[in-house]
């Protein structure tokens, strides 16, 4: 029964083995999905907006945050306006 089992799962492995290069493109893209929905879901849910790009030569943050640090201790305003 062992050596059933045994061959088996090696017929298995070569198999999948031939399609690895498809198989690790797919677990790929399924980890980049997996982080854009998390990422939308903390956007959803923490209210986080995308910048406004302007042509100014300004850059204007206004109650920004680290996501990270917010999410870990809080949420915790912060305002910068820089010119060049």
């Amino acid at each position: 029964m062992l050596r059933a089992q045994a061959s088996i799962c090696s017929e298995l492995l070569r198999r999948v083995a031939k399609h690895r290069p498809a198989l690790v493109r797919a677990m790929a893209a399924a980890g980049e999905v997996d982080c854009l929905v998390a990422l939308a879901t903390a956007a959803r849910e923490r209210t986080w907006c995308r910048p406004m790009l302007t042509a100014d030569n300004v850059l204007h943050i206004s109650q920004g945050a680290d996501s990270l640090l917010g999410i870990a201790w809080g949420q915790a305003g912060n305002h910068l306006i820089v010119w060049s």
